[in-house]
């Protein structure tokens, strides 16, 4: 009965308050208030009930002021009043006659238990785990506060980004990021900068896909993430908004609302901040085949990045029916950033005396824009059974512009020439259509059958103009860097799986077919490169539910990485004059083989997962770094030609005491690369491995703590090694203002140790640097909750089981 009671309430603000404007009309009347502080209570659900054979009558939720009023027949009632966070109270209305009735006022009482256990696990993230994906629920993580997407993917299990943004799975790249089961013009555009905009506090949930099934896009060769933005179902009116600022600059503000009816429930997600921080690097070069004199030379760079950025999400879901249903949602995001660079280089000779030092100023202008706009239809066909056909479509835009300015000084010396005063402008542009449908279809309740189909279409333009001061003092087109580059994709797909279950085992198989139609033109020379392919993507599951909470799975499946745009691009960049960057329009797609096993073992408070895993990939893209003259290097995309990776991850999650909570995850990992093609020794193999610990604890009454530690080993690349990174992230909460509000202080990189320390070599050089993008931050957020309570999480049993539900092995969205 409450779930029609929450289900079938008239939530309708605007008329209980029209009403009452109107004067004393007949009904039934009063006002819902807090017990012990009398404030009122708005947005509490009131239902009226026959007290004969407890039917749902009428329902309505209190205006702001806490009044409403209902307008039954004559009998006898029980008027039921719920509010989140308190528990809930039946009134007795003996003999109504039909005449204005003014009830007493109904005090709600907080739910004890929800006062009582304000302990670290009410305040932290929640990692949720199963056999095919891993959950990570931001929650109020305090080391995620007045961050940004790539920073909470820090904090995410078997998930590593680097100090340029870069993400990896596991140990290696090639992950694809989805945006509520999506692709995203956030990532489109072939990185990951645009995802810096996207605050923590519009992220509900990160999910990782480790060997994701046929349900899914066969693209990330090691997996999938999926960012699932917040989009709240309580019933009524709550929402949350929250301010931080920090240092160095990171300031910034938004608001998650929700309103929700029997028939509607609107969303709607706001955020702007202002992030401005320094960041440091240095390159040093011996030469083993010197030209021009210059035995050595070093790279010095400083600079500063960062600017406005906002977003903002609004969505309605529309029930039309108890089995169809109908949600639009657009988003908005932009960032606009002043970019400065300066760069020294200083050449020397073989007794390292200098021979010459410049110095290179960039200064940049970057605006970036993306729109989205989403419709999802769902059809619960038999709600009972699961049978269900869901139909999504989405568009969405994506702008890109930056102009620089650049500078070489002569400041001492008189050997390499300063290059001439030069100014870049590049517009980019991304339009994508993706339409999907999806029908699952139960036969039994242990056998069920899937069917989907998937097109996506995307257009990305590159327009790129180098101008170059010439000796009469104008610009003039530089024609060697600047171009117009089309990039046209298109994609189509279809899958089928079936899962069946019998007894402790389950199983499902699956096939995929994807069409790939891909289509390069470079307008400067005309050169048009097309290539198109078929490929088939299978997958399998394999599950053994054991006694006493054990899981057991084995899985495999096919996967592919795409070239993406700015792969393909074969025109260089030229922020750093030394330092260059160019696609290859002639890259090849990598294919995977992914084989996965693994264990899940929950106690009462404890959980436990263990797999082993092992990749073999062909046509391997890596990056190889060449140099072209005395001074230069370029660095293009190649096809290695094969990879093969192999490791053992451990994940464990542990209430130790009631305000003491572990989570730790370790990966130790071996991979091998064969790049004989190429002609050169592009040939590695390892053994590393990377760990993070979470610790959350309580300090006092309503005030908890977080202290997390990161460390990624040092390894092998294809053409040198890294060195060994440690990090640490701190931070402190408290609950204030009746649990209403949330003050938060944090420190991310205490040691100021996030930096990339590396070794490079090719046939005619060595190098070694360190590079860091943002130095340690430290931030201080407030948090206020509109007709929320802080929200107890699972606790130990309470988890979902693994591999509980037959049909979900390898996931879906």
């Amino acid at each position: 009965m409450n779930k029609n009671l929450v289900a079938l309430f008239i939530a309708c603000l605007f008329l209980s308050t029209l009403t009452y404007a109107q004067g004393p009309p007949a009904g039934i009347s009063g006002q819902v208030i807090d017990n012990e502080s009398e404030a009122p209570l708005g947005f509490a659900t009131v239902a009226l009930i026959h007290a004969a054979d407890s039917t749902l009558v009428d329902g309505t939720i209190t205006s702001e002021e806490g009044q409403f009023r209902l307008n039954p027949a004559p009998g006898n009632y029980l008027l039921k009043v719920d509010f989140i966070s308190y528990n809930p109270t039946i009134v007795s209305i003996d003999e109504y006659t039909g005449s204005p009735l003014r009830v007493p006022a109904i005090g709600l009482q907080l739910d004890a238990t929800q006062i009582q256990q304000v302990d670290v696990v009410a305040e932290k993230s929640e990692l949720e785990f199963n056999l095919d994906k891993k959950v990570y629920t931001v929650g109020r993580d305090i080391t995620a506060v007045g961050t940004n997407a790539i920073q909470v993917l820090d904090n995410v299990p078997s998930v590593t980004t680097d100090i340029d943004g870069n993400v990896s799975l596991r140990g290696s790249g090639g992950v694809q990021i989805l945006i509520d089961g999506k692709p995203s013009g956030l990532t489109g555009l072939g990185n990951t900068n645009a995802l810096r905009n996207l605050p923590s506090s519009s992220i509900e949930k990160v999910e990782v896909i480790t060997n994701p099934s046929a349900r899914y896009d066969a693209e990330g060769m090691v997996g999938i993430i999926n960012i699932v933005l917040k989009k709240e179902r309580a019933s009524g009116f709550n929402a949350s908004v929250n301010a931080n600022t920090g240092f160095p600059d990171n300031h910034g503000a938004g608001a998650n609302i929700n309103y929700r009816t029997q028939k509607v429930n609107l969303f709607t997600n706001l955020g702007a901040n202002f992030r401005r921080g320094p960041g440091s690097g240095f390159v040093f070069y011996d030469f083993t085949e010197p030209v021009s004199g210059i035995e050595f030379s070093r790279n010095d760079r400083e600079h500063e990045r960062g600017g406005l950025g906002g977003n903002a999400q609004f969505g309605l879901e529309y029930f039309m029916n108890d089995q169809n249903s109908l949600t639009g949602s657009f988003r908005y995001s932009k960032g606009d950033e002043e970019n400065e660079a300066d760069i020294l280089y200083t050449d020397f000779d073989i007794n390292f005396d200098p021979l010459s030092e410049i110095l290179r100023t960039d200064r940049e202008e970057e605006d970036e824009e993306d729109l989205a706009y989403s419709i999802n239809f769902t059809r619960d066909i038999d709600k009972k059974a699961g049978k269900k056909l869901n139909f999504d479509f989405r568009y969405s835009i994506t702008a890109e512009g930056e102009f620089s300015d650049l500078r070489e000084t002569l400041l001492s010396g008189n050997g390499i020439e300063a290059a001439p005063q030069q100014r870049s402008n590049n517009e980019e542009s991304q339009d994508e259509y993706l339409i999907q449908f999806d029908w699952i279809n139960p036969f039994s309740k242990t056998k069920q059958f899937e069917l989907g189909a998937r097109s996506t279409f995307r257009d990305i333009t590159n327009q790129f103009l180098v101008e170059q001061l010439n000796t009469a003092g104008t610009f003039e087109p530089f024609q060697n860097l600047s171009n117009d580059f089309d990039y046209n994709e298109d994609i189509a797909a279809g899958y089928a799986q079936f899962a069946n279950e019998k007894g402790k085992w389950s199983y499902q198989l699956g096939v995929r077919g994807e069409y790939t139609n891909v289509t390069t033109l470079l307008i400067t020379t005309e050169e048009e490169n097309q290539r198109d392919y078929f490929n088939f993507f299978p997958s399998a599951f394999l599950t053994y539910k054991m006694p006493n909470a054990n899981s057991f799975q084995m899985s495999y499946s096919r996967r592919l990485r795409r070239p993406r745009f700015f792969d393909l691009n074969p025109f260089l960049t030229f922020s750093d004059s030394r330092r260059q960057f160019a696609g290859n329009p002639n890259l090849d797609p990598e294919f995977t083989h992914s084989l996965e096993t693994g264990y899940l073992k929950e106690w009462d408070k404890t959980t436990f997962n263990a797999s082993l895993y092992y990749r073999h990939t062909e046509d391997v893209i890596q990056r190889i770094t060449q140099r072209i003259d005395s001074i230069t290097f370029i660095t293009r995309p190649q096809n290695l030609n094969t990879r093969d990776a192999g490791g053992v991850e451990l994940i464990g999650s542990s209430d130790v005491t009631n305000w003491l909570r572990f989570d730790a995850n370790f990966n130790l990992f071996y991979f091998q690369e064969d790049g004989q093609n190429l002609g050169e020794s592009f040939t590695s193999e390892d053994v590393s491995w990377f760990t993070r610990i979470n610790s959350r604890f309580k300090i006092a009454n309503k005030v908890n703590g977080q202290l997390s530690m990161n460390h990624r080993a040092g390894r092998q690349t294809t053409q040198g090694s890294t060195q060994p990174v440690t990090t640490a992230n701190i931070g402190l909460s408290s609950d204030i203002m009746q649990n209403q509000a949330t003050i938060s202080f944090n420190v991310r990189d205490v040691f100021n140790s996030r930096r990339r320390v590396y070794e490079q070599f090719g046939d005619d050089f060595f190098s070694n640097g360190e590079f860091q993008w943002r130095a340690r931050t430290s931030t201080f957020a407030f948090n206020y909750r509109i007709n929320q309570q802080n929200r107890q999480r699972r606790r130990g049993g309470e988890r979902p089981a693994g591999g509980s539900d037959p049909f979900d092995e390898g996931g879906g969205f």
